[in-house]
């Protein structure tokens, strides 16, 4: 029997195709592996026993046979040895890394076990409102330069201002430093996001969520009202862009609403570029035109109480163009003045 010929035999018994001569071949030698005859018989017994049930097979062939287990369990080896370092390369280290920081001072841990958003207040008066199923731990008083909490899950946070303390919080993948703002942290499978609602945060990716601790630094960025940041899992990148529904900012500061806010968006023979100058100021969004001849163009039409895609679409109309929207900028093309 050849060496093909006995992976065939094995390939039959698998599939329950070869005959009850085989079949009962191949269970005595398994039931032979069983027990450890390699080292409770003399080499005249182990031949013995080999004869008994390798008849027609020649010393040549039986070198293969006692050698297949030995690779099988040096892939088994191995197997098990890329599994563990797979565990190891997947294991996040980021928690453990941030309780060591914060060591100097007490821990509490806040889990929102209900259906509904929580809010939780925290000593330097932050507001949290923490999703469904959202975990943080935060320290029961932020005495160090740093107010800094890890959060898993979905959570809202309205920062006090302290510029002297900047304020940091932790997830699996990123590490947003505010100084005193709103904003939105968002975890999904594939990417972990943070949506500013207002004012001004930093964001780049945790580079202790490894536990073979990376050194490197990763780029950072800055996003403001109406902007957020995405971390993609799987490549590593952290890319900005604008939020889906931008507010005005004085919504979005919780401002009260301007008096002349309608008026300013009613357009009368308006210079295009004006028009696209009032929108940028009212969301803080930066607008250009690749078309340096639609600053000709002019435009009517009363566009308030409008969203901004609403807005954009409504004058691009009247252009026969379009707008796309690339990072934080939204790019204004094509058209004609009509």
């Amino acid at each position: 029997m050849s060496k093909t010929s006995f992976l065939n035999l094995l390939s039959r018994y698998q599939s329950n195709t070869c005959t009850e001569t085989e079949k009962r071949m191949v269970e005595e030698w398994y039931d032979m592996l069983g027990q450890d005859y390699d080292q409770q018989l003399s080499d005249m017994e182990l031949n013995a026993m080999h004869n008994r049930i390798w008849q027609n097979v020649t010393p040549a062939q039986k070198t293969v046979k006692l050698t297949k287990w030995k690779y099988i369990s040096i892939a088994a080896s191995i197997a098990i040895l890329l599994v563990s370092g797979t565990l190891l390369l997947n294991y996040n280290n980021s928690e453990r890394y941030f309780k060591e920081a914060v060591s100097y001072t007490s821990l509490s841990t806040y889990k929102n076990n209900t259906n509904k958003p929580v809010e939780l207040v925290l000593s330097d008066q932050s507001v949290v409102t923490l999703h469904p199923n959202a975990t943080i731990d935060y320290p029961n008083k932020f005495a160090g330069a740093k107010r800094e909490v890890f959060l898993d899950g979905n959570a809202f946070f309205k920062v006090s201002h302290h510029p002297e303390k900047p304020f940091y919080v932790h997830n699996k993948d990123i590490i947003v430093k505010v100084l005193g703002t709103s904003f939105f942290i968002k975890e999904t499978e594939k990417s972990a996001e943070v949506a500013v609602k207002n004012g001004k945060v930093m964001v780049k990716e945790n580079i202790h969520a490894s536990l073979l601790g990376q050194k490197k630094e990763y780029p950072k960025v800055l996003i403001t009202a109406n902007q957020m940041a995405a971390f993609d899992k799987e490549d590593k990148k952290l890319q900005t862009a604008i939020i889906e529904k931008p507010l005005p900012l004085y919504e979005a500061y919780d401002l009260p609403k301007p008096a002349n806010s309608i008026e300013s968006q009613k357009f009368y023979d308006t210079p295009l570029d004006k028009v696209f100058d009032t929108i940028s100021k009212t969301y803080g969004i930066e607008i250009k035109l690749t078309n340096e001849a639609l600053k000709k163009c002019t435009f009517t039409g009363d566009i308030s109480n409008k969203e901004l895609k609403e807005q954009l679409n409504l004058i691009c109309q009247t252009i026969s163009g379009t707008y796309t929207t690339e990072q934080t900028t939204i790019y204004i093309k094509g058209g004609t003045c009509n």
